[in-house]
């Protein structure tokens, strides 16, 4: 009988191993909203403005060398199915390192057939290498090996708050934010992707937070968020970017060559999508700080 029950695990849990993850359908990022918490909480809103107008005063653009950040996923997992595995997220530090490169093609795939992007052809030449690359860690903050995965088991269904995650009780803390970018992954509240902490933020909280399903859907046919974007547009948050219509809707993101937008846009945009903004711009819909599906987004 013992030997049936053996069988009965191992045929369960290898069929859970092999699941194809659900489709995702929404994406909304909880950024904005972490920022306020912070500002209300800890305070920040006057260091962030003094790093702000630092940062625009002295900003410079100059050849250098490719700057490599170490990223550290931290991956809560109640069960099987949120414990994403090592090959997905190498998968998304390749897709890290194209779109941080400028190497991502857009397929602005549409169910209606060829897109008009004659107006989104004004901003090709604003496409860039940053410069940034990303890999995963090699040694622990204590110089023990590592793959740059770290698994923690949790009894926590869902994390509905900003830090529980990033604590000790409920999580795990964070390794050294000065050598290493801290991603928790672990199971958000429907339709939240994640959130990012802006610069001057505190340094025990330091780091993104992204919803395992947005990493399960890598490579997966059929999902459109399946190229890796999220965590693209949340690093992009993490490093001083606001989304493109800023705070709140029709704000400035205070980069002076992307047009303001009025709020977040989904799922496939025509090429041509006007702003109801002042000037009414044409959105720059293929940039990866706004919100369409992975395919339509390379800049």
């Amino acid at each position: 009988m013992k030997y049936l029950y053996l069988i009965f695990f191992i045929l369960y849990f290898t069929g859970l191993s092999a699941q194809t993850p659900e489709l995702v359908t929404d994406r909304v990022y909880q950024s904005m909203d972490y920022l306020k918490h912070l500002k209300q909480e800890f305070g920040i809103a006057d260091s962030l403005s003094k790093y702000e107008r630092q940062i625009n005063n002295e900003l410079r653009f100059e050849d250098t060398e490719d700057r490599i950040i170490p990223i550290v996923f931290h991956v809560l997992h109640l069960g099987l199915e949120e414990r994403v595995s090592e090959d997905k997220i190498a998968q998304q530090i390749d897709y890290l390192n194209q779109d941080f490169a400028g190497e991502t093609i857009d397929t602005l795939y549409s169910e209606g057939g060829v897109i008009d992007r004659r107006n989104l052809e004004r901003y090709a030449g604003r496409k860039a290498n940053t410069q940034i690359q990303f890999c995963l860690p090699t040694e622990t903050p204590s110089g023990l090996p590592t793959l740059g995965v770290n698994y923690i088991p949790t009894l926590i269904p869902e994390f509905t708050d900003f830090e529980a995650m990033k604590s000790i009780e409920n999580g795990v803390l964070g390794w050294d934010s000065k050598r290493y970018l801290n991603i928790w992954v672990c199971n958000l509240p429907e339709g939240n992707a994640g959130f990012a902490q802006m610069p001057m933020g505190p340094e025990l909280l330091d780091g993104i937070v992204i919803d395992f399903e947005y990493l399960e859907q890598i490579g997966e046919e059929g999902s459109i968020f399946n190229g890796g974007k999220t965590l693209t547009h949340l690093i992009g948050t993490y490093l001083g970017l606001y989304p493109l219509w800023g705070e709140d809707r029709c704000q400035d993101d205070y980069v002076s060559d992307t047009p303001i937008h009025n709020a977040p846009n989904h799922l496939v945009i025509n090429g041509n999508h006007i702003s109801t903004c002042s000037g009414y711009p044409t959105e720059m819909t293929n940039n990866f700080m706004d919100n369409t599906m992975d395919g339509n987004v390379s800049m």
